[in-house]
């Protein structure tokens, strides 16, 4: 229980300090001359990752999908082992950044053990912690990379959700929790992909594209009902806003195609 309790506070000040950041505003270029060619093995890491963090969070509930999230766990543990040395030579002398790659190792071998286990739920924590430590690393860089915003978007929807199930709705305090995480929405939104870059396949790009569709709409649905539903209504619009998120993160996850 102690380390679980620890566990959620790291994570809650990772996510605490990606909102900030996204607040801030992201740079446009996200590369400098002298960085050097960074992009490739994270949209590498990133189609096999996200495959993973996305089928631990469902493992549990079938034998065959917990066949699939341990294929999947066994995937991304083997392309890190490939692609560990390339990150960590990315930027060999910055302490920070080993740092971060090295938490990256502890947190793939920790989803590992808890898939082995069946403990799905914690599987799916650890890799969750993978995605925010790497956001964190690149924004420290000033490096742009789209799923880095879905990350800071997914911290202020899971907030709104879980502000949502208090017994008594604070509507101004969702009001501006909204209103901060539709603005960074918007910048999903208005961020070009571009299909060699980001790694999409078509197939995936028209996934990507419906799916902001959605969660845009749902985005409009719940400020409606923030101003006129009543409270069960407002609930659901909360909730809602999870599916087309899911489905428009999963793009990014070329083994999902299989």
């Amino acid at each position: 229980m102690q380390r679980r309790e620890r566990l959620t506070s790291t994570r809650r000040q990772c996510l605490q300090w990606l909102g900030g950041c996204g607040c801030m505003g992201w740079g446009l270029s996200g590369h400098a001359a002298s960085d050097p060619d960074w992009r490739p093995p994270m949209v590498a890491l990133e189609g096999v990752y996200v495959p993973a963090l996305f089928l631990t969070g469902s493992g549990g509930k079938s034998a065959e999908a917990g066949q699939r999230a341990q294929a999947a766990m066994q995937r991304l543990a083997q392309a890190w082992v490939t692609l560990r040395p390339t990150f960590a030579g990315l930027w060999p002398r910055d302490a920070a950044w080993q740092r971060s790659v090295g938490q990256v190792q502890q947190h793939i071998d920790e989803g590992a053990q808890r898939t082995q286990q069946g403990a799905w739920a914690a599987a799916h924590e650890a890799l969750e912690h993978v995605r925010e430590v790497l956001a964190q690393a690149r924004q420290a860089k000033g490096l742009v990379f789209l799923p880095d915003r879905y990350t800071v978007f997914h911290a202020e929807m899971e907030a709104l959700v879980a502000a949502g199930a208090a017994a008594v709705l604070d509507r101004p305090a969702l009001r501006a929790r909204y209103t901060r995480a539709r603005a960074l929405w918007q910048g999903i939104v208005d961020t070009a992909v571009d299909v060699e870059r980001d790694g999409l396949s078509p197939a995936r790009q028209t996934q990507q594209a419906r799916a902001l569709a959605e969660e845009t709409t749902a985005l409009s649905l719940l400020s409606q009902a923030l101003d006129d539903a009543d409270d069960a209504v407002l609930r659901q619009r909360l909730v809602a806003l999870k599916a087309p998120f899911v489905r428009a993160y999963t793009a990014f996850g070329r083994e999902l195609e299989r």
